[in-house]
C-alpha cells in the first residue's frame, strides 16, 4: 500500500509540470508540433514532452510513474504497457476533485 501512495504522489506531482514550459513558450496556446499526435490539452502535451525529453533521458526507471500523470485529461489514451492503468485514472480523478470539477 505504501508503494502505491508513493507512486501516486510522484505521478501527481509531475502531472502539470508542462505548465511551466507552456507559459515560457512563445506560443503558449499551441501544443508543440512533436506532440500533436497525442491529442492532449496543451499543458498536458508540454508535460508529456518534458517528461520524455528531459526527465526520462536520465531517469528511465521513472517512466511508469512520471508519464501516467501527464495523461490526466485523457486517461483512456494512455497505452504505455507496464504502467498501472489505475494510476492514470487516480491522477485524473484527483485533478478533477482538487479543481472542484464534477464529471458526469
Amino acid at each position: 500500500m505504501e508503494d502505491k501512495r508513493i507512486q501516486a504522489a510522484i505521478a501527481g506531482l509531475l502531472h502539470d509540470v508542462g505548465k511551466l514550459a507552456q507559459r515560457a513558450s512563445d506560443e503558449p496556446t499551441r501544443a508543440p508540433q512533436d506532440t500533436l499526435d497525442e491529442k492532449q490539452p496543451v499543458h498536458a502535451a508540454y508535460s508529456i514532452r518534458w517528461i520524455e525529453q528531459e526527465l526520462l533521458k536520465k531517469h528511465e526507471h521513472y517512466r511508469k510513474l512520471a508519464l501516467p500523470g501527464a495523461y490526466h485529461h485523457r486517461p483512456h489514451t494512455y497505452t504505455n504497457t507496464g504502467a498501472d492503468s489505475a494510476l492514470v485514472w487516480a491522477v485524473a480523478l484527483a485533478d478533477k476533485l482538487s479543481a472542484g470539477e464534477r464529471d458526469d
